[in-house]
């Protein structure tokens, strides 16, 4: 932070002991580790699509650097030269002291908002600051993910906890993806409808599921056929969605969604 523009422009409006406060470590700390806190709340949230996770971590880090800049600038006012103060007393002008009190107050929120937030874009480039080997270990993952053989996959989510609800819960969604491309497929222009429908009929399982399904875990798709709802799919589809699924459990860490977000919104 010292070598950054930001703090260059600052020196000239601090004293020494202000600027020392604003290099001690503990002054960052605590905001610091509620940041990354912060970024790991919003990886876990259930049911919360990616780009939606970036823009609540937008609005998350503008709350935190307002949230600093309120709760720290009466240590930094606090440190205001004496002389000047002396001088002041001196006037007896207490609507100016008043009014010097507001605008020092401003001054430092401004100041430690603008400094908070650079700190912030320094600690994403520190999590970013391998970028290169990050996109190699997300190819590599991708690569091993849909060259994996199916059994291994399936036997690494059974070792999970819940493994074989999440199992259903993925086949499940692979029908409602399908029941997704027959409803687009008559929206779109004829080509890309007639490719939905092509992977629709070549993934779909009809029949007597008990029978068509054997070792796929049907269940929640077989507790909502009653109400018509959704459709049974063959096991190599299952096997790509699953590959998918793979992916995003390997990739979906702090570092990697740290590098997204600060390529999507910098």
């Amino acid at each position: 932070m010292p070598r950054s523009s930001d703090y260059d422009g600052i020196c000239d409006l601090a004293n020494t002991d202000q600027l020392d406060l604003l290099r001690t470590p503990s002054t960052w700390n605590t905001i610091a580790n509620e940041y990354v806190k912060t970024i790991d709340e919003c990886l876990t949230k259930k049911k919360t699509k990616l780009k939606n996770m970036q823009k609540k971590l937008v609005n998350e880090e503008q709350r935190l650097v307002m949230k600093f800049a309120n709760l720290n600038h009466p240590r930094f006012t606090a440190l205001k030269d004496t002389d000047m103060d002396t001088e002041d007393d001196n006037d007896g002008n207490s609507s100016s002291d008043s009014e010097d009190n507001e605008n020092e107050i401003i001054k430092w929120r401004g100041i430690l908002g603008l400094l908070c937030t650079r700190i912030f874009h320094l600690m994403k480039q520190d999590m970013c600051s391998n970028k290169s080997t990050i996109i190699r270990q997300v190819k590599s993952i991708i690569t091993s993910s849909f060259t994996l053989n199916s059994t291994i996959i399936h036997e690494n989510y059974n070792k999970l906890h819940n493994g074989d609800k999440l199992l259903e819960s993925i086949y499940y969604i692979g029908g409602w993806l399908l029941r997704a491309c027959m409803k687009a497929s008559k929206r779109r222009r004829e080509s890309l409808g007639d490719m939905m429908m092509d992977l629709v009929e070549r993934t779909i399982e009809l029949g007597d599921a008990k029978n068509n399904n054997n070792n796929l875990p049907v269940k929640k798709v077989e507790r909502t056929q009653e109400f018509g709802a959704l459709n049974f799919i063959s096991s190599e589809f299952f096997d790509f969605i699953l590959q998918f699924e793979h992916v995003f459990v390997l990739t979906l860490k702090p570092n990697v969604f740290s590098c997204s977000w600060s390529r999507y919104y910098h």
